[in-house]
């Protein structure tokens, strides 16, 4: 009797492809974080330091965003989002402190 090794796909293209796609559409919802805080600022809800003030308790939010967001349930790709969001929220705040000096030099003159 002749025995032939079958090699099994354990992951289909498929499934590749969607989770690569939810990753992308994750990290396109992450990267609009900046436009957020600017937006906030601009509107005048938020302040740059009223943000600065409640910093760590934004940064908890947007780990649990990255949670609910994350197609994957490992802990890798949740830290892989998380990261480049808090990054982002602090070039929105970066963004924020300028809108609002620019607001204070346009209003002074």
């Amino acid at each position: 009797m002749e025995h032939r090794n079958k090699v099994t796909p354990t992951i289909r293209i498929g499934d590749f492809m969607m989770f690569i796609l939810q990753m992308a559409a994750a990290f396109g919802l992450g990267f609009q974080i900046p436009v957020v805080v600017a937006l906030l600022t601009t509107i005048g809800i938020f302040s740059a330091a009223d943000m600065s003030r409640a910093r760590r308790y934004i940064w908890f939010g947007i780990a649990a965003l990255a949670v609910l967001i994350c197609p994957a349930p490992d802990a890798n790709s949740m830290i892989l989002l998380w990261v480049p969001m808090v990054g982002l929220f602090e070039a929105g705040l970066v963004a924020a402190r300028v809108i609002e000096k620019e607001r204070a030099q346009k209003s002074g003159t």
